[in-house]
């Protein structure tokens, strides 16, 4: 059931905040659904610090097909 739910947000935008001294953006995308749990893989333009690792990302629901 979470696979066919989580299967909508892939190729869906992805962003990892990095807050430091000052907000820093990694732009990426969904690529696919991972376990049964509602976690999905995301794949970054730029590689993530290893203390990004696991950590929560945003999701963006575009592009869109409606």
């Amino acid at each position: 059931y979470q696979r066919r739910v989580h299967g909508g947000k892939v190729a869906k935008k992805a962003t990892y905040m990095k807050k430091a001294s000052r907000v820093r953006i990694v732009w990426g995308k969904v690529t696919r659904p991972h376990g049964n749990s509602g976690a999905v893989r995301a794949s970054f333009k730029t590689n993530l610090s290893a203390a990004a690792m696991g950590q929560n990302v945003r999701v963006y629901m575009y592009p869109s097909n409606i």
